[in-house]
């Protein structure tokens, strides 16, 4: 499950569910993690990352996720959007 929080509000995400469907109405993004227009800070939790974009490093930091392909490799997700 994945939840998100932004002044004060929090949002529960099945996990069979798109994150980008809860914060975006963006057409522009790929859906696929090939463009990096849906990419959030992310404040806590471990990603999965399913993108074609990010590079090792960026991926180890853990500091961004592509909101389209993203997924919680921890109990809990928090992006920043």
């Amino acid at each position: 499950m994945e939840e998100v929080q932004r002044l004060a509000l929090a949002q529960q995400i099945p996990a069979d569910r798109l994150n980008f469907e809860y914060f975006t109405a963006d057409e522009a993004i790929s859906e696929e993690g090939l463009c990096r227009s849906c990419e959030v800070t992310l404040l806590a939790g471990e990603a999965d990352h399913r993108d074609d974009v990010l590079s090792d490093e960026e991926r180890a930091a853990n500091r961004s996720i592509l909101i389209c392909v993203a997924r919680a490799r921890s109990s809990t997700l928090v992006p920043d959007v």
